[in-house]
């Protein structure tokens, strides 16, 4: 699903994105919501940042990676949790592009994405390329996202990939 977001594109740079799980949800600009296994996922947009929901079993996963306004604890290359009956593994890379590549990277993944019932494409007004891209994989127990997040103004493109296992 692809979504014209009316915010401005405010975040500045992937060196400015924290990650991190937490107990309450944001409210967010955009929302795709999909059947799991027992459960659903939300898929979230915060401004260039993403909120992603999982909630099956009982149980409740919320990923946040956003540019917080000031320095945090950063965008970990990958990390794992156990919380009762669920599994959490993320990973991320932040790839710095030249300006071409960057444009033909979002201009791919709009094109992928964009009608992907799985998919929540949000363009930003402003800044060329500006977006950010989720996308959702259910397979049985096991849940996954993947997201991009493209920043134009530094030429960067941060890729974030979380799978979920329930059980």
């Amino acid at each position: 699903m692809r979504v014209f977001v009316g915010t401005p594109f405010v975040d500045a740079s992937a060196l400015r994105l924290s990650w991190r799980l937490v107990e309450r949800r944001r409210p967010a600009l955009e929302v795709l919501e999909l059947a799991t296994a027992g459960g659903t996922l939300e898929l979230g947009v915060l401004g260039s940042s993403h909120q992603v929901s999982l909630f099956a079993d009982g149980q409740r996963c919320t990923e946040v990676v956003a540019c917080d306004g000031g320095p945090g604890p950063g965008l970990p290359s990958q990390a794992t949790r156990r919380m009762g009956h669920v599994a959490y593994a993320f990973r991320a890379t932040v790839r710095s592009l030249d300006d071409h590549e960057l444009a033909a990277a979002v201009v791919s993944l709009v094109a992928r994405y964009g009608d992907d019932p799985s998919g929540l494409v949000a363009v930003f007004p402003g800044l060329p390329h500006a977006a950010t891209i989720l996308a959702a994989e259910v397979k049985g127990p096991t849940v996954g996202w993947r997201t991009w997040h493209a920043y134009p103004q530094t030429a960067e493109l941060v890729e974030t990939c979380t799978e979920v296992v329930i059980g």
